[in-house]
């Protein structure tokens, strides 16, 4: 059953530096964009609410979107990734309690990650911070309590999540998954290669 409360926060709006002259969310594997294939498994998930933020290059993007995904235009996107964070959080409806913050260049998260994440918080009421790891490896998406959801809103530049882990990690708890896919971010050319998505 759909989670009423939580929401998925999908930051798509960087510059894509990284992967030289090509949008990596535009590269493509059997017919499927990577942006497309992130979004297909955060919307097979029990997530209720899915919203995605643009930026660069946001027309090809935003056409690539299903209607049941909400777009949030983060007009100051060169700043960094903070700044898409902040504007994915204040665009969030009150009544979310849960969000999770996912990188629109990680298409190999699975559907049972996120129930797994759910789940942690809902049996865990005093951590506020969810974090899958494989392995011992800390990955992404992180799933956010509303507590946290000020300081994210306060986000600027080039800082992202990570800043606020490092503050709070007597409210983190880690999630074992069987989930290589939250460790895998496309966000170079050999990266692409590697997982053969193309241009």
């Amino acid at each position: 059953m759909p989670n009423k409360t939580a929401a998925a926060l999908i930051l798509a709006a960087g510059l894509s530096s990284r992967s030289g002259t090509q949008n990596k969310l535009l590269a493509k594997q059997n017919g499927k964009t990577v942006l497309e294939t992130t979004l297909d498994g955060v919307r097979a998930s029990i997530i209720s609410h899915i919203y995605i933020v643009t930026g660069h290059m946001e027309s090809p993007l935003e056409s690539l979107t299903p209607a049941d995904v909400h777009i949030i235009k983060n007009h100051t996107y060169k700043d960094g990734i903070g700044t898409s964070i902040a504007a994915g959080i204040k665009a969030l409806p009150p009544y979310i309690s849960l969000v999770f913050i996912c990188l629109a260049d990680m298409p190999f998260v699975k559907e049972s990650t996120y129930k797994a994440l759910l789940i942690a918080a809902h049996k865990t009421a005093s951590k506020d911070i969810f974090i899958p790891t494989y392995k011992g490896k800390r990955g992404n998406p992180v799933l956010w309590r509303q507590s946290q959801f000020h300081e994210l809103a306060l986000l600027n530049a080039d800082i992202g999540g990570r800043s606020i882990i490092l503050n709070h990690e007597d409210t983190i708890a880690e999630v074992p998954v069987i989930d290589q896919g939250i460790l895998i971010d496309l966000d170079t050319p050999e990266a692409l290669n590697q997982y053969r998505f193309t241009e």
